[in-house]
C-alpha cells in the first residue's frame, strides 16, 4: 500500500506511468473525513476517522482491532511501515509501532542511508523506499507493506530540480512526477524478485489546494481538492487494474478483511466498496478547526461554511452547486454532520 502526500485524485489523472493509466481514476471518487495527515494514516488502518480531535487517541480495543494486527491474526501476515515522515507528531508514534511488527519512519532512514541534500523539513528523497524494499523477504510469510511518501509535501522536494523559484504547483507536479517514477521502480523490482501475486494499492492521505476557494496547503477546505484522494488496486503480476466507483478511507479495513474472504463465505457487504450494495454516508470535517463541516449522502455532497453560515448542496464532482436555503432542511442536514454519522 503506497500512500501518496497531499495529491488528489485529479492531480494524478495526468501523470504518467509504465505500468498503470492513471486515467481511469476518471469519474470515480474516493473520499477522507479529514485532510490531515497523521489523522488520515490512522483512519486507513483503523476505519475510525475521531472528528472532535486533532490528534491521534488510541485505545487498546482499536490497536487490537487495526488492520495490520487483524491481518497477522487471521491470515499470518508480515505487517511492516516505511515512512518518509516522522512518526513522531500528534501521537503517530503511540499507534502505529503498536500495530505494525516493524516501522522504520525519517529518524530511522536518514541514520540506514546516506541521502546527501535529500532531506527537508518534513521528509526525504523518496527513493530510500527502493533502498529499503529491497531488504524485505519477498518469499516466504504474506507481507502487507504500508508506504508512506513525502516529497508532495509542501516545500514539495524534487530531486531533480532544486529551483525553489518555481510555482508552487509545479513543483508538486515534479515531485509527484518522481513519486511515480519510484513506483515504476517498486513495481518492476517485484516483477523481478517475486514469484507471488502482489497487490500494489495506490491512494492518498488527502489532496492538496492551490488557491481553490481561497485555499492553499490542506487542513481547511472540504472541496475534492483536498479530500477526493486516488485509490487503485493494481495486480502486477497479471496486470488488472481495479477502481472503486466511490469508496472511503472509513471503509477501507473492511473492504480489505472481505477480499480477503474465501469466496464462498463472503456475503455482499455495504461497507465493501466494491460491493454492488455499498453505501456511503461520511461526515467530513476541517482540521483542528470548525471553519467548514461537510457530509456525503444519497449521492449527494454538502458542504457547510461556519465562518458564513452558509450550506451548499452538490454532485459528488461539485457541479450543480447550490445554497441550501429552506431553514428545516438546513438544520437537519447541519445536525447530521455534528452526529458524526458513519457506516
Amino acid at each position: 500500500m503506497i500512500v501518496l502526500e497531499g495529491v488528489s485524485r485529479k492531480h494524478l489523472i495526468g501523470v504518467n506511468s509504465k505500468f498503470i493509466n492513471f486515467s481511469y481514476l476518471d469519474n470515480s471518487h474516493f473520499l477522507i473525513p479529514m485532510p490531515h495527515t497523521s489523522k488520515s494514516l490512522f483512519t486507513w488502518m483503523t476505519g475510525e476517522s475521531q472528528l472532535n480531535s486533532s490528534r491521534i487517541e488510541s485505545t487498546k480495543q482499536i490497536e487490537g482491532e487495526s488492520l495490520p494486527i487483524l491481518l497477522k491474526q487471521k491470515y499470518s501476515y508480515d505487517t511492516k511501515m516505511i515512512y518518509t515522515q516522522s512518526i513522531y507528531f500528534e501521537g503517530m508514534n503511540l499507534f502505529f509501532p503498536n500495530v505494525f511488527q516493524d516501522v522504520q519512519d525519517k529518524t530511522i532512514l536518514e541514520k540506514k542511508f546516506s541521502t546527501p541534500n535529500g532531506y527537508f523539513s518534513w521528509g526525504m528523497d523518496d527513493r530510500v523506499v527502493l533502498s529499503e524494499f529491497k531488504h524485505l523477504d519477498l518469499g516466504s510469510h504474506p507481507l502487507f507493506v504500508m508506504v508512506g511518501l513525502s516529497q508532495t509535501h509542501s516545500p514539495y522536494f524534487t530531486h531533480s530540480n532544486r529551483d525553489i523559484s518555481l510555482p508552487k504547483v509545479l513543483r508538486h507536479t515534479k515531485a509527484l512526477e518522481e513519486n511515480i517514477n519510484l513506483i515504476d521502480e517498486l513495481i518492476s523490482y517485484i516483477k523481478t524478485n517475486s514469484k507471488k501475486e502482489t497487490f500494489l494499492i495506490i491512494t492518498a492521505d488527502h489532496g492538496e489546494s492551490f488557491g481553490e476557494g481561497g485555499a492553499h496547503a490542506h487542513n481547511y477546505s472540504l472541496y475534492n481538492q483536498e479530500i477526493d484522494v486516488p485509490f487503485l488496486m493494481y495486480k502486477i503480476l497479471s496486470n488488472e487494474l481495479y477502481i472503486p466507483k466511490l469508496g472511503s478511507s472509513i471503509h477501507y479495513k473492511k473492504t480489505l478483511l472481505d477480499l480477503l474472504q474465501l469466496e464462498t463465505n463472503r456475503k455482499e457487504n455495504s461497507q465493501n466498496f466494491f460491493s454492488s450494495k455499498y453505501q456511503l454516508d461520511l461526515v467530513l470535517k476541517t482540521w483542528n478547526s470548525e471553519i467548514q463541516r461537510g457530509l456525503v449522502f444519497d449521492q449527494k455532497k454538502y458542504i457547510f461554511h461556519n465562518d458564513k453560515d452558509i450550506l451548499y448542496e452538490m454532485d459528488l464532482d461539485e457541479k450543480n452547486q447550490k445554497k441550501v436555503l429552506d431553514p428545516k432542511s438546513k438544520d437537519k442536514l447541519i445536525k447530521k454532520m455534528y452526529e458524526f454519522m458513519q457506516n
